[in-house]
């Protein structure tokens, strides 16, 4: 159990862990000089008997007003505090500060500890305690127990001690979910050993010898060892306050500061706008208006940012309300962190709150939409809240995202989306994630649209891929739909015939005379595989004008027996997916992915003419795209191949 100091400047915040641990705090120089806590201080406490127990964790704060930047980097991660109030002096402002930044961080665990009991009586002891109750009523801290010190002789802390010990004993500790994430909050060389980075872990395990980066910098490092709550072990997890030995050239002192996170794995990258569930302090004076310039404090991090108010104008004190935070530097976070914001000022905590989503839109933030996704995700059911986005979203979910926003590891992703009901396909943005009910609506109107197209153009197998929905109420991205008719046809309710498709009940016809012609002419496309034989040689072989020929060539391209290549070239579809898959593999097998014409001509056989040809089809289906002299494949590509 990690357990914060917090309370008023001189109220024997340090001499009370001093008293606890026998390590003093206060190591700066400037903080002796003038005998107040100035920055973090760092101690330990090992267990009072036997039975094993993880050491206390103490993180002392500074209780002068003009070092609560401090005093939030050092409660960030915090499962406990410990609220000093001198008892000769009372509650003061920054014992009252302390204690909201306490309330809107949600810490739940806590003592009071009233000190400096030796310089009063009993009745001034009952006074001030009856005081403190007041303020503790309305906070999650309400029942939190009182423990008289005198930490000069060594009152009351004995008893104080035994009660962290069975605090920590009975706290539920945080499960190693999630990836790997580190606050940190310092960083020094140590002699023998290099860099070393201190801090909480707010999620997941790390073990020694895995590879970390240090969040939004490309840097990367290997844990060369790893100290847990003042220990050395072999792996750190979640709840635990670590010292990390890193080794490796990337990350340097230089790069390292406060505020920073040491993460692995899929950790979202720092984010300049993030949507949050914000309480506003009771103690406020006036409404809190829309982007009112704050400061924000985020796990041991802090920037310059503007509130946007996303329903109304302004938050009333003591109201809760869903507000996007535009950051003036982008940080690092994940759906859950806690975030406390003090005025433009810096001189007084007006709320704080939870983020919601990192991810969060730059447009639409308002509108009602968003809005019911942001009360969706306020349940910290995660199951729940996919269920309820699913519902809302009729153009799905993306999966990587939701995993992404709520630092979900690929297995612990992968659980969870098993649990819930939904019909999953592969875009090329990632799986989005339908309700069956979304589901269904989405094939029936495909469906329904083929039909109809069916019985205006009843010789044609059926529009574009893309075009399925074109004379609908209702609309998919392009990305997404080619991916749901891809889907529609493995599951058996469409076929694809060449570019075009159709009900499979539906069988397009050529007309009598065409048919005739037709019965000529595809033995002639097949022969050639891929080269068949240009417009006007089928025509000289088949001695029927080239305009009739054409003619009917076009007739089956509607019909999905042809694919058209250019005005002379018009291959079977069997043998057009030849033509992709040389492409692809071409893309595959180039170490930049790029190809050029003369190599899809070396790969495939084909003529220089014909190849440069059948680029420019590919490239005007979006298949691939020209880059100078050279071509790169597009996902559509892959999908096209993998979904024929």
């Amino acid at each position: 159990m990690i357990i914060a100091t917090a309370g008023h400047v001189d109220h024997g915040k340090t001499s009370l862990i001093e008293a606890l641990t026998g390590v003093k705090t206060d190591t700066l120089v400037e903080e002796k000089k003038r005998g107040m806590t100035i920055d973090l201080g760092f101690a330990y406490l090992d267990a009072l008997d036997i039975e094993p127990q993880e050491p206390l964790g103490f993180v002392d704060v500074p209780g002068h007003q003009d070092f609560i930047k401090n005093m939030l980097a050092g409660v960030a991660g915090v499962d406990a505090v410990m609220l000093v109030v001198a008892a000769d002096d009372a509650v003061m402002p920054q014992t009252l500060e302390h204690l909201a930044i306490a309330d809107f961080l949600q810490i739940s665990n806590a003592v009071v500890v009233l000190t400096k009991v030796d310089r009063v009586d009993q009745a001034r002891i009952e006074e001030v305690k009856a005081s403190i109750q007041t303020l503790l009523a309305p906070t999650r801290i309400a029942d939190a127990p009182f423990f008289p010190v005198c930490a000069l002789s060594g009152q009351g802390v004995a008893e104080l001690k035994t009660h962290l010990f069975k605090l920590a004993k009975d706290f539920f500790k945080r499960p190693p979910s999630g990836n790997f994430r580190l606050a940190i909050d310092r960083h020094f060389l140590l002699s023998g050993a290099g860099l070393v980075v201190t801090g909480t872990v707010m999620s997941g395990t790390l073990a020694v010898g895995d590879e970390v980066q240090l969040l939004g910098t490309g840097l990367h490092s290997r844990v060369r060892s790893i100290h847990a709550q003042n220990k050395k072990v072999n792996q750190a997890q979640a709840g635990q306050r670590c010292a990390i030995n890193l080794s490796g050239a990337d990350i340097t002192r230089e790069h390292l500061q406060r505020g920073q996170w040491l993460v692995k794995d899929n950790t979202p990258p720092p984010q300049l706008r993030m949507d949050a569930l914000f309480r506003m302090s009771s103690n406020e004076v006036n409404p809190f208006r829309h982007l009112t310039p704050v400061h924000l404090h985020l796990g041991t991090g802090h920037t310059m940012a503007r509130v946007a108010v996303l329903q109304g104008v302004s938050i009333e004190p003591g109201a809760q309300a869903m507000v996007q935070l535009v950051l003036h530097e982008p940080m690092g976070a994940v759906a859950g962190d806690r975030f406390i914001l003090r005025d433009s000022s810096a001189q007084r905590t007006i709320g704080g709150g939870r983020i919601l989503d990192v991810f969060a839109p730059a447009k639409g933030r308002s509108k009602l939409e968003r809005l019911k996704e942001l009360d969706l995700l306020v349940n910290t059911n995660m199951s729940t809240a996919l269920v309820g986005l699913m519902a809302i979203n009729p153009k799905g979910v993306k999966l990587q995202a939701f995993a992404d926003n709520h630092n979900l590891r690929p297995n612990e992703a992968e659980a969870l989306f098993a649990q819930v009901a939904m019909k999953k396909i592969d875009t090329p943005q990632g799986q989005l994630a339908f309700s069956l009910d979304n589901w269904v609506f989405w094939c029936e109107e495909i469906k329904n649209q083929l039909l109809l197209f069916h019985q205006k153009k009843p010789a044609l197998i059926g529009p574009f891929a893309d075009a399925v929905l074109n004379d609908s109420s209702y609309r998919l991205p392009r990305p997404i739909l080619l991916s749901v008719v891809n889907e529609c046809a493995r599951e058996g309710l469409l076929i694809k015939r060449g570019n075009g498709v159709g009900l499979p009940s539906h069988m397009p016809q050529l007309e009598k005379t065409e048919k005739i012609l037709w019965e000529k002419l595809s033995p002639l496309i097949e022969a050639g595989q891929l080269q068949p034989p240009s417009l006007h040689i089928l025509a000289r072989d088949v001695v029927v004008d080239v305009k009739k020929v054409e003619a009917t060539l076009k007739s089956a391209l509607r019909c999905g027996y042809v694919i058209r290549v250019s005005e002379k070239h018009y291959y079977l579809p069997a043998y057009f997916q030849q033509l992709l898959k040389i492409a692809y593999n071409l893309s595959q097998d180039s170490p930049d992915q790029y190809f050029t014409v003369a190599d899809f001509r070396d790969r495939s056989g084909i003529g220089r003419n014909v190849s440069i040809e059948i680029m420019e089809c590919l490239n005007h289906l979006k298949y691939t795209r020209r880059v100078g002299d050279k071509h790169l494949a597009n996902p559509a590509l892959k999908d096209a191949l993998t979904n024929r």
